[in-house]
């Protein structure tokens, strides 16, 4: 809803989100891509505008996306996302200096139950790395691709203390 309601679609502000998420819910950014034409069943849309809508949202996908990160993570500035960045990259590197720990170990003879042992530690040392890895990439690909960021969060910042006051 934020999202919607933050400018970023022409033609949607606040309230028309919030018609559009409370009429669809978990299903909206679904229903915008796979069945933009449902978006006429709300007041205020029509079909011209529905389609409208979907073609912004295709074309607005990958800011979107790193919008939805940027709020699970509770990123709402430029130094958070620094500090979240700063964080994946110690977190990597402590794991890979457990699994490189882990593969000397390996390398030295051993009975065979300790190598069997140290293997699949090293096994599931890489399995922890993968998802680190990938949120340090997608992290640091907001950072560089996404030149209106320090706005972008900003208004997101400002949204959610407008939520928070409507809400008190």
């Amino acid at each position: 809803e934020r999202y919607l309601g933050s400018g970023a679609i022409k033609g949607v502000g606040a309230a028309l989100a919030a018609r559009i998420v409370r009429r669809f819910k978990a299903d909206t950014f679904r229903i915008i891509e796979e069945e933009p034409e449902r978006l006429a069943e709300v007041k205020g849309i029509s079909e011209k505008m529905a389609m409208a809508i979907s073609d912004q949202m295709e074309e607005k996908k990958e800011l979107r996306q790193a919008m939805i990160f940027l709020q699970e993570h509770g990123i709402h500035t430029t130094a958070d996302l620094q500090a979240n960045i700063e964080q994946s990259k110690s977190e990597l590197s402590a794991l890979e200096r457990e699994r490189s720990d882990i593969s000397n170990r390996i390398r030295r003879p051993k009975s065979p139950n300790e190598q069997a042992e140290n293997k699949e530690r090293r096994k599931a040392v890489s399995k922890q790395m993968k998802p680190v890895r990938e949120h340090l990439r997608r992290a640091e690909r907001i950072l560089e691709k996404s030149p209106h960021l320090y706005e972008l969060l900003k208004h997101e910042h400002e949204l959610e203390k407008k939520a928070r006051a409507r809400y008190k």
